[in-house]
């Protein structure tokens, strides 16, 4: 697995890849949050992220905090993008795991905001071992 932490050697590959990725998902629409992706916003928060890597391919970021009902850390994801085609994902979920192992957490949680298929993605995290446990609602305020 090879493992780079983000750097500014990156931007231009990360910045033209998000603003593909926000078009596609405005093209689409299919999620509500989809027509309020800013890939300018997206870039200044993901290269300030302290847990940002280039993981095989893939551009994962990932935060480890405790939750309201224990003292025991958790990994939780917060983006995982492909920057190429033929990416390993089980790559990913190696690092994830390592992480999580490093920072003493219990589990890992991971979702599918930016999928174009809830299902397809979920799908391929419980190939890795995963399992669904909750439903994320939203409500745009207008």
């Amino acid at each position: 697995m090879t493992t780079t932490k983000l750097a500014a050697y990156h931007y231009a590959l990360v910045k033209d890849k998000f603003i593909e990725k926000a078009d596609q998902l405005r093209r689409l629409a299919r999620k509500q949050m989809h027509g309020d992706i800013d890939p300018m916003v997206a870039l200044r928060n993901v290269f300030e992220a302290d847990n940002a890597y280039i993981v095989d391919g893939y551009l994962v970021v990932y935060d480890i905090s405790t939750m309201w009902w224990s003292d025991t850390p958790i990994l939780a994801e917060q983006l995982v993008f492909a920057l190429e085609r033929g990416s390993r994902f089980a790559s990913v979920i190696e690092f994830f795991e390592a992480k999580a192992r490093e920072a003493g957490a219990k589990f890992i949680c991971a979702g599918t905001a930016l999928a174009k298929s809830d299902n397809a993605l979920a799908s391929l995290y419980e190939r890795e071992g995963f399992s669904r446990i909750a439903i994320n609602l939203s409500k745009e305020i207008t």
